[in-house]
This record gives C-alpha cells, structure tokens and sequence, in this order.
C-alpha cells in the first residue's frame, strides 16, 4: 500500500517527536501532581507568600483615593393599585 493512497498519511517525523515529547511531559505532570502532598512545607510557604501578597495589594487598593465605591442595590417601588 502506498502512504499517498492511504486515508491518513504517516505523519513526519518532527510531528512524531513532538507528540511523544507532550506526552511525556503531560504524564510527568500529572504524576507529580498526583505526589506532591498539600502540607508540604514548600506549599505552606507558597500558600502564606500569596497571602501576603493578597494582603498588601488589599491594603493598597483600600488606601487609594477612589479605591472604594459602595453600591446600594434598593429594591423596586411597588406598583399602584389599579
């Protein structure tokens, strides 16, 4: 059988390497994903660096002039009686 009168072609073999390469780093992936454990120490010091991070902004947004609007949602007047 010749690969031009085949339904689907071979694919070229950068193609191939390509495929094989995102394979085996999505299985590494989720392997260690599937390892990492949560309370490790390396994810609480991630976990309190994000939350200061967070803080800091929170603490910049809020001392900004305008930073704030309050927005009162009141509900519709009721209608007359007919």
């Amino acid at each position: 059988m010749n690969d031009d009168d085949s339904e689907y072609p071979a694919l070229p073999w950068r193609r191939r390497v390509l495929v094989a390469l995102l394979a085996v780093a999505t299985a590494a992936t989720i392997v260690w994903l599937l390892t990492s454990r949560p309370g490790d120490p390396k994810h609480d010091a991630l976990q309190a660096a994000h939350a200061a991070r967070a803080a800091s902004a929170a603490a910049e947004r809020a001392s900004a002039v305008g930073g704030k609007a309050d927005v009162l949602l009141l509900p519709a007047p009721a209608s007359a009686p007919r």
